[in-house]
């Protein structure tokens, strides 16, 4: 079950995590267990009559692993009490019941935090809400895997306990006071008044297209274009499939294979060199004609996709729902890394002998991150998180977020 926030009382308000789907996946380790146990304490026929010594201690050891396991899954809980009253937060760990306490004060904390941890191949991205005394983390709420349930979290925590709010989930942080975190971008700009309106100007190489009616704009971001050449990879395949083509079907001829067989050679074949040719012209079509169609009013926001050959939509969202607008680009990645790093330093040393960041670990960050390319424009809604304009050049993704922002808020 993903985390659940809930107020038990006007002074407790309790995060609650475990069971659900999670008992489902452990469900089967369990019952493994159970059986390894029972086969190591002779209780099946099979194992009762097994005469190597070593069979039963081995099958009662990965009984023990399967059953803790599988246990802790099926049957763990954690309660995350955050007690106004006695301005403390209690972490209660527990087998359907609680089992194991710690208790947390409150007295230094003075902001609610959302941060960003990105996964990888084995693990989703995370989303923790922690609680914290200037940059130091002092205690770590919960971690979700959607940014709306996170948003949700640390609302009602800021809320409940009257702390400020940071969003930290993209490279800029967004500091606002816990009653205007729940209004929508639209909102909060308007109740603070509108920021003094500045001119937008294209970058000089950019390729989006930006056409403004009387109240809609409409962005088009063309795909980087594929080079002709690599129309010469595609045709490899097919010359392949006739070369070795026009050998085989003579020899299955010659040696009287039944028809059925060669057919099913044949779409064997046809299938094997066919397919690696069709998707690299789809994807070379793609690269041509394919694009990212932002429609974005004061109403709310649209992204569709532009294939070789369909339009796909990506996200239909209302302004009341988009809560706020960043962008990520290789120089904000810097600062973000740079930022993160200094936070690190300072967490783990006093506040009066923290050192700054060493020039090495500086160019090492800095490096790295000419390597990876911008996420784009974000959009954090309250179901999820959009972006949209990947892989463009920093001026050009500046200039894009400037267009959808001022549409959203005028």
């Amino acid at each position: 079950m993903k985390p659940a926030v809930s107020l038990a009382s006007p002074d407790h308000l309790v995060i609650r995590e475990g069971g659900g789907c999670i008992a489902i996946f452990g469900l089967p380790f369990f019952v493994a267990g159970l059986g390894l146990l029972a086969g190591s304490l002779g209780l099946f026929a099979d194992t009762a009559s097994d005469s190597r010594p070593w069979a039963r201690p081995a099958l009662f050891f990965m009984g023990l692993v399967f059953t803790a396991v599988g246990g802790g899954l099926v049957f763990g809980r954690q309660w995350t009490t955050i007690d106004r009253a006695a301005r403390v937060v209690r972490k209660q760990q527990g087998l359907l019941i609680p089992l194991r306490e710690t208790t947390t004060p409150l007295d230094a904390c003075t902001t609610v935090s959302m941060g960003f941890v990105e996964g990888d191949s084995d693990s989703a991205d995370r989303f923790p809400v922690t609680l914290k005394d200037g940059a130091r983390d002092v205690l770590t709420l919960s971690s979700f895997t959607d940014y709306g349930q996170a948003r949700t979290c640390a609302t009602a925590v800021a809320q409940h306990l009257a702390l400020s709010f940071e969003d930290a989930s993209s490279d800029h942080v967004v500091q606002m006071n816990a009653g205007t975190m729940a209004m929508s971008l639209r909102e909060r700009v308007r109740k603070d008044g509108l920021p003094r309106r500045e001119e937008l100007s294209a970058p000089r190489d950019t390729r989006t297209v930006v056409t403004r009616d009387a109240d809609r704009t409409t962005i088009v971001i063309p795909n980087r274009p594929s080079h002709p050449l690599t129309l010469v990879g595609a045709a490899i395949p097919v010359a392949l499939l006739v070369y070795f083509g026009r050998g085989l079907l003579p020899f299955l001829r010659q040696t009287h294979t039944p028809e059925g067989i060669i057919r099913v050679f044949g779409g064997f074949f046809i299938f094997v060199f066919g397919l690696p040719t069709i998707s690299a012209l789809n994807a070379f079509l793609r690269s041509r004609r394919g694009a990212t169609i932002v429609q974005v009013s004061r109403e709310g926001l649209r992204v569709d996709e532009r294939r070789a050959w369909t339009t796909k939509n990506i996200a239909l969202v209302e302004s009341r729902d988009i809560l706020d607008l960043d962008y990520n680009t290789r120089s904000s990645r810097v600062s973000s890394a740079r930022r993160l790093a200094t936070q690190h330093v300072a967490a783990s040393t006093t506040p009066t002998s923290a050192p700054p960041v060493s020039p090495g670990v500086d160019t090492v960050i800095s490096l790295l991150s000419r390597l990876a390319t911008g996420k784009g424009v974000i959009v954090k809604t309250t179901g999820r998180i959009i972006t949209f304009a990947q892989g463009l050049e920093d001026d050009e993704t500046r200039y894009v977020y400037g267009v959808v922002r001022r549409a959203l808020i005028e």
